[in-house]
């Protein structure tokens, strides 16, 4: 994996007791309605190396791998297996699942929609990104989002002297996400007895209950969400104010 690389995956809420048909059909349909969601932001936008985009999968990606254990695509199939001990580690590989099976609340079978973007030198692109998944959870609420780079929780970095005292590096995976337009953070428990609705190593199906049960409050504080307001005023809207026109003099043969 590039070290100059942005992962995202987008949550339905549509989980649990649903066919896998049904859930690759309704995660096409909601594929759709984000891309035109992000599309007037993008029209014209110059990429430096890729562009956004979202597919329709399962486990098999690289939201089930801790940022710190990355491994090539060749190595998810081991991985997967039982051969590489990640959070999906023992799981059997998922995507040919036959059309009627049920799914359910469980990491190895997490249909969602992801995405990975390469940036490069440009780390504008990295942040456009996550301006896009932002606009993409204003218009659907109830949709949970995860965006993170080789270098980890990135938007823990950038509001990294509000964030809690305890969240460390060590411990953030499968804690943070955008939803409804903010950045939510799974909370450690408070007391033994909410040890099982607040794992101190959430899986990603974990965090999607205690994010959705609306039991538990998540909401990351203001300054935190101010943090990463600041760093997103560039964008939206105003994104087309990032490009500049240039005179430039070439030789005849490319002209």
């Amino acid at each position: 994996v590039p070290d100059d690389t942005v992962f995202f995956c987008v949550y339905h809420s549509l989980t649990i007791g649903e066919t896998a048909q049904t859930l690759q059909k309704e995660l096409h349909r909601l594929r759709t309605e984000c891309l035109a969601v992000v599309s007037p932001f993008v029209e014209g936008y110059i990429w430096q190396h890729e562009t956004f985009d979202l597919k329709v999968t399962s486990s098999k990606c690289h939201c089930f791998v801790p940022f710190d254990h990355m491994i090539e695509e060749d190595e998810v199939e081991d991985a997967h297996a039982g051969g590489i001990g990640t959070p999906s580690q023992n799981h059997e590989k998922h995507d040919d699942l036959p059309l009627n099976t049920h799914v359910n609340l469980d990491d190895s079978t997490l249909w969602h929609l992801q995405g990975k973007l390469k940036y490069g030198d440009n780390i504008e692109d990295e942040w456009f990104v996550v301006s896009l998944l932002f606009a993409i959870s204003r218009q659907f609420s109830e949709l949970c989002i995860r965006v993170w780079d080789t270098d980890g929780e990135f938007l823990l970095i950038e509001a990294a002297y509000s964030i809690p005292r305890w969240l460390k590096p060590e411990n953030s995976w499968n804690r943070v996400f955008i939803k409804g337009d903010a950045l939510h953070i799974i909370p450690l428990p408070s007391s033994p007895a909410e040890i099982y609705q607040l794992p101190l190593s959430p899986s990603v199906a974990q965090s999607l209950e205690v994010l959705r049960s609306g039991n538990f409050a998540t909401r990351a504080n203001e300054n935190v969400q101010q943090a990463i307001r600041r760093r997103l005023e560039a964008f939206g809207p105003n994104s087309k104010n990032n490009m500049h026109d240039v005179i430039c003099r070439v030789p005849l043969p490319i002209a």
